[in-house]
């Protein structure tokens, strides 16, 4: 069993209460799921206490080309199996948070292990975390209560030899965690925008590297942003042309919205950002805070290729969200457009793009937008 006592560390005054909206049961693949969790509400008749789970094959056994088996739960109408009409979760009313998998007890907090103990965070896809990180409700404590979930994934470690902050500029480990830690405590300080926050970790990563930091261009970061936009957009073209008559309806009406946004970015991308509310500010913030705490900029590569992919992506949900409020942005419209554009961020034709437009994300990081 787990060390039931870790520490644990958490961004200092964020909060997450569940908001019971059911997003985090549609538009996901529910899987894999161990044996064990499967096996487990065969024992006890699962389709005795949820009458779709009786009617139809509740989980998929899918085999990969090496022989090894994975189990996913079955969707509906793209949402899970299990989704009640009330967004509540059959398995858990009927048994206990204990008997679902691995990912679903620990949604939205996410854990990575460090030389340190254990950081957990909350997802920014979580569909109401926009409404409750300014709350009461503390996150280490619900952490805690995962730590031992049956995962098939194992929890992600951050603990390498060296951290690449450029690209083939590197510093050993010791050093990093002592960066991190100092750069954390300078943007719990204060709250800043999306690309203030950027500008002051460029100007620290730099500085700290004995270079110069790059003199930013507000106008290119925004032609980068375009040509960013243009990759996914050659992406979902390819996706909508062979996907006709092989997709579901969610998934085609998924795919028919991000062109469709995606198509309002290319028109919208050189104009003036639209203003954000103090709250979502203090949102947006957090999310960069998230993403440093947690090396969420790991995905990208280097640090620099982290910072820029998330300037990226906060940006064009913020000119998005803009479109369609009069006046500055609230936490609730910008969350609206984040939740589905992350779910169209991850899908890996978009992120093998992305990775292959890596030079204009660096620019983004550089000169801001």
């Amino acid at each position: 069993m787990t060390d039931p006592s870790p520490t644990i560390r958490t961004l200092s005054g964020v909060s997450w209460d569940c908001g019971a909206c059911g997003k985090c049961c549609r538009g996901y693949e529910f899987g894999p799921v161990s044996e064990r969790i499967i096996r487990g509400l065969e024992a006890r008749d699962i389709g005795a206490h949820w009458e779709p789970a009786a009617e139809q094959p509740w989980y998929q056994e899918r085999r990969s080309p090496d022989g090894t088996s994975a189990f996913f739960l079955t969707k509906v109408d793209d949402h899970c199996i299990f989704l009640r009409s009330d967004n509540l979760c059959a398995v858990h009313a009927a048994f206990g948070a204990e008997a679902k998998p691995a990912f679903c007890r620990e949604f939205p907090i996410h854990l990575v292990r460090d030389p340190t103990g254990l950081v957990a965070i909350v997802r920014s896809d979580c569909g109401t975390f926009h409404e409750s990180f300014d709350g009461d409700v503390a996150v280490e404590p619900q952490a805690r209560t995962v730590l031992d979930a049956d995962r098939v994934i194992p929890m992600r470690t951050f603990n390498p030899e060296v951290v690449e902050v450029l690209p083939g500029v590197g510093v050993p480990l010791d050093t990093w965690l002592e960066w991190e830690a100092e750069l954390q405590a300078l943007l719990d300080a204060e709250v800043r925008s999306p690309e203030e926050g950027v500008a002051l970790l460029r100007a620290e990563l730099h500085r700290r590297l004995g270079r110069e930091a790059p003199e930013a261009d507000p106008r290119r970061g925004r032609m980068a942003l375009q040509a960013g936009v243009q990759a996914m957009t050659m992406v979902m073209d390819k996706v909508l042309a062979e996907g006709a008559g092989s997709a579901t309806p969610e998934q085609q009406a998924f795919a028919e919205q991000m062109r469709a946004w995606l198509g309002d970015l290319q028109s919208r991308a050189t104009q003036p950002l639209p203003q954000l509310d103090a709250r979502c500010e203090a949102y947006l913030h957090i999310q960069l805070r998230t993403l440093w705490i947690a090396r969420q900029w790991t995905a990208s590569g280097s640090v620099i290729d982290g910072l820029g992919a998330h300037l990226f992506h906060i940006t064009c949900c913020r000119i998005l969200a803009g479109a369609d409020v009069d006046g500055p942005i609230t936490a609730a419209a910008f969350a609206d457009r984040h939740a589905a554009w992350r779910r169209l961020a991850v899908n890996r034709m978009i992120t093998w793009v992305l990775g292959k437009a890596k030079p204009a994300l660096q620019d983004v990081y550089r000169n801001g937008v």
